[in-house]
């Protein structure tokens, strides 16, 4: 029997795999350490996502949140975004290196 990947151990920790699939995996692991550490790290991982998924910012922050990115002008389309929105000149990114001005300056 192969190995089992990271999509098949998130759909046995989601629980949505079959049974048969499922005894496989368990006793797959108990033989493969590799398998093994791979579920214990999905495991892992899902704990922090659900813990994520609980967090709710205090409603101060969301509020300046907004105010930081709304510019106050309507959004476009679909297409490339107006750069000039980021950004009003090149003294406003102190620090962040030279900002090419053109593809060939890359």
């Amino acid at each position: 029997m192969g190995h089992f990947d990271v999509a098949f151990c998130a759909d046995f920790v989601r629980g949505i795999v079959g049974t048969d699939d499922r005894l496989a995996l368990e006793r797959h692991i108990e033989i493969c350490r590799p398998c093994a550490t791979t579920l214990e790290w999905v495991v892992e991982l899902a704990a922090l996502t659900a813990a994520e998924r609980q967090y709710e910012p205090p409603a101060e922050v969301l509020v300046r949140a907004g105010a930081m990115f709304a510019t106050g002008k309507p959004r476009g389309g679909i297409g490339t975004p107006d750069r000039t929105d980021l950004v009003s000149s090149k003294a406003d990114v102190k620090g962040a290196g030279d900002i090419p001005s053109e593809r060939n300056d890359v």
